[in-house]
Parts: structure tokens; C-alpha cells; sequence
């Protein structure tokens, strides 16, 4: 029982299990089998309870009404019913404590909502009725009519000294009552500025100051203050601008500056202040445009006639703030770039005039400095080009005693420049004879080949001197005997072809030997 109170369920259940080994059939059964329905009664009750709990936590209404419930689920003979009773009691006062603050809130309909559905176990019956009663007042008060507020007043007067919210009640009721003065003063104000005089305005102005901060129709006393002090600007302010605009329309800066004074009466905080100001920076606008426009045109006159430095320093005399300053100042960077353009552009000729390839490349670099957008760009490019061409000339004038001399000229011709490629392939041309062919590549031999075996050599011997003979007509020379000739086989040299490839020899056919007529020919052995 103890452990079971403790919700120990794990011992309850070990003690349980000793009474199996009581020698006594009722402790060993039936007291066994209580004592176990007891532990699972007990286990599925702490369950429920848990998550009662874990309801009530969340602090959302209806979750909290749901551990209500559950927590009612718990039974008398249950060990958890008494923690149980607490977790309801609890749970109501949590509820009660909601619906109270929705109260101060104003949110009635709230308030309603928890109040029906407070369980009947929650003991507070008083509580429940004062909170209905209260939320009814409030739905009352909420139109704000005077009617309404009286109403409210006399619904929250019901609520005796005894009652649990009477505190409550007694606060809604000063509350209400302030609001039905506030009320009553609001609606007199608004019969005053009916009229739309300044007069009758200042009247309701006049009536709802009087609602102190912190009363409940402070804010909208404010506002009426608000917009009806701005009618009565716009009356009293109305005029000053008429007349302003009126003299604006003559044009002239005598008439513009009038208008200027009469619209700057209406001082800072009034309803046309803004409006008033708008106008005024129109007409400051419109005077110095006239003042200054004179300037802007003698400038652009001197400009077109080529006086640049002139025309920067009439310019110059418009000064920051001015209506026409940022234009003058645009034309004044404009000029300024043409005189710079132009500075560049007389340096250059300056230097081109030694004539040198070195000068004319500084001539050319300097000339590039033109801005882009001015007038002697276009120029600029010209002399760059002529000067480029001059470069090559000078380069070409001197390939006939030294090229090495006219290709480092010929590479000072700039890129971007018109004869630029022409330079570029002249000095290829140049580079190809300064510097020879490349030798052919070397043939790779193959190995010569064995010649065959050399034929049997042929001696033929000197003969030997005889008399010289006589020869008599009578006799006849006999035909010389046929002789035994051998070709001879002389290698050839290897012939190599154009390609590298070297062709084998070719057996050429060796020439004969004829003896002379009447001479003998001894054909001598090698082996003898």
C-alpha cells in the first residue's frame, strides 16, 4: 500500500509477488490478484494524470479544459484522485486567471467563451457569474453612445461589496463614467465646428482639450484637435498663398520675389507649410534662371567662336546652389576637356616635328591623350595615322643598307594605326632575309650492301718487243682468233634520291676488251 501511494509500481509489485510464497491460499491468490489489479488500476491512472498535467502546462484554453477532463476520468478508489482533485483546482484557476486578464483586455466576447464552459467541479459559481455579468456590461460599452455607457454602468452596479470581482466592476464603472463625460464634451465640440468658422473651430478646440490624458477617449479628443486645427490653418493660410500665386503669374523677378515674401508668412508647423515652401523654391528657381541665364548664353557665344578659356570663366561666375549651376557646370567640364584636347594635340605637333622615329612614337603616345569626346579626337586619329605611315617610310627608306635597323623602326609603328598590319608583314619579309633556309634534313643511310664475289681476274700480259715486220705485198694477214672475254662487274656508287631513300646499285655492263688486230691474248689461271 505504501509503495502503491508512492506510485512505486515496480516494488508494490515485487511485494506482491512475496505473497506466492505465503502458505496461504487466500494471501497467495486472491490477495495477490487484488494487490495486482490495484498496481495496473494504478499505473493507467498515473498515466492519465501525466498527461493531464502536461495539458494544463501549455497555457492554451482549451488544452487546459482538456486536462480537466482528463483529470476527472480518475476515480475515487484510485491512489492518484486526490493529486487528481488538485490538478483540477488548479487547472480553474488558471482559467479564471485568463478570462480576468481578457477582461481588463475588453475582449468580452472571451471572456463569455471561458466562463460557459468552466467546469461544474470548479467551486466558484460567484466567480463564474460575476465574469458573465461583466462581459455582458462590456459588449454594452463597446458602442460608445451614451446610452450604451449608462447601461454598462448600471449592468457592473449589480455586482455587491461581497462578490469576488466587485473590485473589477468598481473600476469598469469610473472608467465608463469618465467616458460618458469625455462623450458628452466630443459631441458638443462637434456641434461647435459644424459651422466651419475659425471661430466656432477654436470653440470645439477649446471643448475637448479638457479630456485629460489616460481617459478612455483621450486618443480620439486628439484627433479631432488635430483636424480641426488644420481646417482653421487652411482658412487662415489659404489667402496668403492666392495672393502669392497671383503675383508668381506676372513672370517678372521683381514679381516673383513679391510672390516669394507674401508665401513665406505661412510659417513652419501650418497645414501649407509644405505647399507654401513648394511654391517658393518654384519661384527662387524661375528668379535665378533669369539672373543667370544671361551668363549661360554669353559663355556658349564665346565657346562657339573658339574662346574657350573665356567661355569657362563667364561659366564660372554662376555659383553652387544656383538654379542653372549644374548646367554650367556640365559645359564648363566640356570646355575644359576641349582645352586639354587641344594642349595635347599642340604638344604632339611640337614633338613631331624632329621627324625621328623616336619623336614621332612620343607624338603619337601624346596625341592618344585627347579625350575621346572632344572636338580634336577626330584630328587626332588623322595624325596618328599620318605619322605611323611616316614611321614605316622612314623604316622602308632604310631596308637598303640595314633591315636590322628598318625592322626596329618598322616595330615602333603602334598597334590600332592604320598601317599597322602593313608594318607588321613587312617585317616578316624582312626577318626571311636576314635569316636563311633551314638546312634539309639529314638522310638516314641504310646499310651498305655485301657486294657478291669479285669474277676471276684477268691478266693480260705485256708483250714482248719484236722486230718490226715487213710486210710484203704477197702475204695475208690472217684474222686475229677469236679471244675469250669475262665481264667485269664494277660496283656502283649508291645513288641517294631526293627523299633520303638510297636506291640499291644497279650491275652495270662492263666495257669489252678488244686486242689489237694480230695480237694474242693468254688467259692466265688465278689457281696456276
Amino acid at each position: 500500500e505504501k509503495q502503491l501511494r508512492l506510485s512505486n509500481w515496480n516494488l508494490a509489485f515485487r511485494e506482491a509477488v512475496r505473497l506466492t510464497y505465503v502458505d496461504n491460499d487466500y494471501w497467495a491468490t486472491a490477495k495477490y490478484n487484488q494487490l495486482t489489479d490495484k498496481i495496473k488500476m494504478g499505473r493507467e491512472d498515473s498515466a492519465k494524470l501525466d498527461k493531464a498535467y502536461e495539458l494544463s502546462r501549455s497555457g492554451n484554453i482549451e488544452k487546459i479544459l482538456a486536462a480537466i477532463e482528463k483529470a476527472k476520468e480518475i476515480t475515487e478508489q484510485s491512489y492518484a484522485y486526490k493529486e487528481a482533485q488538485d490538478l483540477i483546482k488548479d487547472s480553474g484557476n488558471k482559467l479564471v486567471e485568463i478570462a480576468q486578464n481578457k477582461l481588463e483586455q475588453g475582449k468580452w466576447s472571451e471572456v463569455l467563451d471561458i466562463a460557459y464552459k468552466l467546469p461544474e467541479t470548479i467551486k466558484v459559481p460567484e466567480l463564474k457569474s460575476d465574469l458573465i455579468d461583466l462581459a455582458h456590461a462590456l459588449s454594452r460599452a463597446e458602442s460608445g453612445t451614451t446610452w450604451d455607457l449608462e447601461e454598462a454602468i448600471a449592468s457592473a452596479q449589480k455586482l455587491g461589496s461581497e462578490r469576488p470581482l466587485y473590485k473589477k466592476g468598481q473600476q469598469l464603472i469610473s472608467r465608463w463614467q469618465r467616458e460618458v463625460e469625455d462623450v458628452a464634451r466630443l459631441e458638443r465640440a462637434r456641434t461647435y465646428a459644424t459651422s466651419g468658422l475659425p471661430s466656432d473651430l477654436r470653440l470645439a478646440v477649446a471643448e475637448v482639450e479638457q479630456i485629460p490624458r489616460g481617459n478612455p477617449r483621450y486618443e480620439e479628443a486628439r484627433g479631432e484637435i488635430r483636424d480641426w486645427t488644420r481646417q482653421i490653418q487652411l482658412i487662415e493660410d489659404r489667402p496668403f498663398l492666392e495672393r502669392a500665386a497671383q503675383l508668381a503669374s506676372y513672370g517678372s523677378i521683381d514679381s516673383l520675389q513679391a510672390a516669394v515674401q507674401e508665401a513665406r508668412k505661412i510659417s513652419r508647423g501650418r497645414s501649407l507649410y509644405q505647399e507654401a515652401q513648394s511654391k517658393i523654391n518654384q519661384w527662387s528657381r524661375s528668379i535665378q534662371q533669369q539672373e543667370d541665364q544671361p551668363y549661360l548664353d554669353q559663355a556658349r557665344t564665346l565657346a562657339i567662336r573658339g574662346d574657350l578659356y573665356a567661355a569657362v570663366a563667364t561659366a564660372q561666375q554662376i555659383k553652387a546652389g544656383r538654379a542653372l549651376y549644374n548646367e554650367a557646370q556640365s559645359k564648363v567640364r566640356s570646355w575644359k576637356l576641349e582645352l586639354e584636347g587641344q594642349q595635347r594635340l599642340r604638344e604632339a605637333y611640337q614633338i613631331a616635328e624632329a621627324g625621328t622615329p623616336q619623336a614621332l612614337r612620343k607624338a603619337i603616345r601624346v596625341a592618344r591623350q585627347v579625350p575621346t569626346s572632344t572636338k580634336s579626337r577626330s584630328e587626332a586619329r588623322t595624325v596618328v595615322n599620318r605619322w605611323s605611315y611616316k614611321i614605316l617610310s622612314i623604316a622602308r627608306s632604310r631596308s637598303a643598307y640595314n633591315l636590322s635597323e628598318s625592322i626596329a623602326i618598322a616595330n615602333i609603328v603602334p598597334s590600332g594605326t592604320r598601317p599597322y598590319q602593313e608594318a607588321q608583314r613587312q617585317i616578316q619579309s624582312w626577318r626571311k632575309i636576314l635569316a636563311p633556309p633551314p638546312p634539309p634534313p639529314v638522310p638516314v643511310r641504310r646499310p651498305r650492301p655485301v657486294p657478291p664475289p669479285s669474277p676471276p681476274q684477268v691478266v693480260i700480259p705485256k708483250p714482248a718487243p719484236s722486230p718490226p715486220s715487213v710486210v710484203k705485198p704477197s702475204s695475208v694477214v690472217k684474222p686475229p682468233s677469236p679471244v675469250r672475254s669475262f665481264p667485269i662487274v664494277v660496283p656502283p656508287p649508291e645513288v641517294t634520291s631526293p627523299s633520303g631513300i638510297v636506291k640499291p646499285p644497279t650491275q652495270l655492263e662492263p666495257p669489252r676488251f678488244n686486242p689489237p688486230a694480230g695480237r694474242k691474248i693468254e688467259l692466265i689461271d688465278a689457281d696456276s
